[in-house]
């Protein structure tokens, strides 16, 4: 009835355990199939996948990246009549340009398996200041002596996921978490109208 659209799957399985964690309500709501969420592998793909959502029949609900590419699929899909801007929420972070979801997590939720897995230490200082978080961990990387690459990047993303699926109730950053709280409080809003409309 109503589908979370999100950019990547790693955003698809934290989402999941995050807002189950965060509401009793969406929990149920996923469990009994009321609630999907659904990856778009790619901002870009945003019209499209809003369109197929509604030929389904079902609500849609988007969560993307504050970035330009995830700014710039919402206006599209916006112009094209398909969208609202109550029907987007972005990855915002005080005092950021541009951020995603990554962003919102504490860091040391993620610190020790870098440290661990890829011998990289959140401690350097490029991993500090307000670009987003992939780019300050590019950085990082290389500052290290480390490569990076978009292959890399999924998976240093993917394995953080693992992370918030196991830990879903101190994944976000307490000073951060604003718009996932935001998020879950949309979703809930829009489950509760749908039923009403049933009534």
């Amino acid at each position: 009835e109503l589908i979370l659209i999100v950019e990547g799957e790693e955003d698809r399985r934290a989402l999941k355990a995050l807002l189950g964690h965060q509401s009793k309500a969406l929990s149920a709501a996923s469990a009994q199939g009321s609630l999907g969420i659904e990856s778009l592998q790619g901002s870009s793909n945003l019209s499209y996948k809003v369109s197929q959502v509604r030929e389904a029949l079902c609500q849609s609900h988007s969560f993307l990246d504050n970035d330009t590419a995830g700014l710039t699929a919402s206006q599209r899909a916006q112009q094209e009549g398909l969208i609202t801007i109550a029907d987007v929420h972005f990855a915002i972070c005080d005092g950021q340009k541009e951020s995603e979801i990554e962003d919102l997590y504490d860091e040391s939720l993620y610190s020790g398996m870098l440290k661990n897995k890829y011998g990289v230490s959140t401690q350097s200082p490029k991993f500090k200041g307000n670009a987003k978080w992939s780019d300050r961990m590019r950085k990082t990387f290389e500052h290290q002596g480390k490569p990076w690459s978009d292959q890399l990047e999924a998976q240093v993303k993917a394995d953080i996921s693992a992370l918030v699926e196991a830990n879903p109730g101190t994944a976000l950053n307490v000073h951060k978490r604003a718009s996932i709280d935001a998020l879950a409080q949309a979703l809930a809003d829009k489950l509760a109208q749908i039923a009403d409309g049933k009534k």
